[in-house]
């Protein structure tokens, strides 16, 4: 099962500038995100997210990219590239994924903090 898993993971996977890489609106697809909201993310949080981890694509390896994954190479009215995708090492999707969880994890009640790790006092572990 987990082997049916990664295929098509792997088809997504891109050689540019000697690195494997996921483009961002893959990426975003896979966390269930949109691709606004992963670019957000990056750009908000520059020192997690260092040259070796993302870059983003110049318009000759946009287009270049963009040609690879379809049959047709001039590009009809309305699709040409708008902005420049952002491309993620695996270092780089694993800090996205991190990143993303901690915007979207829902807060936890502080009651069920206390229930589950020593008492009412502070919240604090042992706290009692």
């Amino acid at each position: 099962m987990m082997g049916q898993d990664v295929a098509p993971i792997e088809g997504l996977i891109v050689t540019i500038r000697g690195h494997r890489v996921i483009l961002a609106a893959d990426l975003a697809e896979i966390y269930g995100v949109q691709t606004r909201v992963l670019n957000q993310a990056v750009k908000r949080n520059p020192e997690k997210f260092p040259g070796d981890f993302v870059f983003q694509l110049t318009l000759d390896e946009a287009e270049t990219v963009q040609r690879s994954r379809s049959q047709i190479v001039i590009l009809k009215r309305g699709l040409n590239i708008k902005y420049l995708p952002y491309a993620f090492t695996e270092h780089g999707a694993i800090m996205a994924a991190n990143v993303l969880a901690l915007k979207y994890v829902r807060p936890v009640r502080d009651e069920r903090y206390a229930t589950n790790y020593g008492g009412a006092g502070s919240g604090k572990p042992g706290d009692h």
